[in-house]
């Protein structure tokens, strides 16, 4: 059976996001290359353990940082 809701709070009050306006394109903006860099993101993400453990491994047999 269905009760009403009693208190002062029924739903809760969704923030309003602020838009950006309107603005000329610039020549960066045009140049940049979003899908390569959010895929550049992504792999960083997912290689980062790898990375770190790689690098502390590294730098306890006393290498240092890259090098060949």
């Amino acid at each position: 059976m269905a009760s009403q809701v009693t208190g002062k709070v029924v739903m809760p009050h969704k923030e309003q996001k602020r838009r950006l306006k309107a603005q000329p394109i610039t020549e960066e903006m045009k140049n940049f290359k979003v899908y390569c860099h959010l895929r550049r993101v992504r792999a960083d993400a997912r290689m980062k353990g790898k990375r770190d453990k790689k690098a502390k491994e590294a730098a306890d047999e006393g290498l240092g940082k890259g090098g060949r």
